[in-house]
C-alpha cells in the first residue's frame, strides 16, 4: 500500500501511524511535541492571573519536577532503548525529548566521552516570550531549565552535570536562545554561572542546593 503523506483523503477505518510516510510522521510529531510546552505555558498563565505569580511560580516547578524530572527523562529512554550513563547518552536522549530535540533547533557536540556542548540555536518559546515582551514568563521557564535540566540528568548517572553557558535574553535573534555543558564531574562543581543574568544565578544556585553532594 501506498503511504500516506496527509490525511486529506478518504476515511480508514483501520488507519495504523505506520500508513503514513516518515515525512509526515515527522512533521506530525513535531506538531504533537509543541503541546507539550503550550500545557505548561497557558498553565502557567492562568494560574498566574487566576492567583498571583508567586504562586504560579511555586506550582509551576512542582509541576515541572514530576512532568519533567520523571516523565520526560524516562518515557523517550524506554522507548528508544537509551540506557547508557554516560554524556553520550544524555545527549542522545536531547535529541528526542518533545520537549528540546523534537520541537527546537539544537546541535549536539559530543567533545569527548566526558564532555558535550547542547545548544539552543532557535526557541519557539523564547520567540513567544520575545513576541510578547513577557520577561517575567521567560525568567521563569529559563530558570525552570537551569534548576531542572541538573536535576533530571542525575537520572542518567549521579556524577553527571549540566551547566548552563548561555541564557536569554539575547541581544539579537541571530544569536542562539541558550548553550550548556553536559559533563562527567565526579567533583560536583557549583552549576552557577556568574556570566549569566541573576535569574539563572538563582536558579542554578537552588539546583546546587537540591542535589546531594555524593
Amino acid at each position: 500500500m501506498q503511504e500516506l503523506s496527509d490525511y486529506s483523503g478518504e476515511f480508514k477505518p483501520d488507519l495504523k501511524l505506520e500508513d503514513f510516510s516518515k515525512d509526515m510522521l515527522r512533521k506530525y510529531l513535531q506538531e504533537v511535541s509543541k503541546l507539550y510546552l503550550l500545557i505548561g505555558g497557558i498553565w502557567y498563565n492562568h494560574a498566574r492571573d487566576r492567583f498571583s505569580e508567586r504562586t504560579a511560580e511555586e506550582l509551576h516547578w512542582e509541576f515541572w519536577e514530576t512532568l519533567g524530572g520523571v516523565h520526560e527523562i524516562n518515557r523517550p529512554r524506554v522507548a528508544l532503548d537509551i540506557w547508557g550513563h554516560d554524556v553520550e547518552a544524555v545527549l542522545k536522549w536531547v535529541q528526542v525529548d518533545p520537549g528540546v530535540g523534537l520541537i527546537f533547533d539544537v546541535d549536539c557536540e559530543l567533545k569527548s566521552k566526558d564532555l558535550g556542548i547542547l545548544t539552543i540555536k532557535d526557541c519557539n518559546a523564547l520567540r513567544y516570550y520575545e513576541r510578547h515582551g513577557d520577561r517575567g514568563l521567560l525568567e521563569s521557564a529559563c530558570g525552570l531549565d537551569c534548576w531542572g535540566f541538573p536535576k533530571g540528568i542525575r537520572r542518567f548517572h549521579p556524577d553527571l552535570s549540566m551547566k548552563c553557558l548561555k541564557v536569554p535574553p539575547r541581544q539579537s535573534p541571530d544569536e542562539p536562545a541558550c548553550i550548556w555543558e553536559v559533563r562527567m564531574d565526579p567533583s560536583h562543581s557549583s552549576l552557577v554561572n556568574p556570566d549569566l543574568p541573576e535569574y539563572a544565578q538563582k536558579a542554578a544556585a537552588k539546583a546546587d542546593w537540591d542535589l546531594p553532594l555524593r
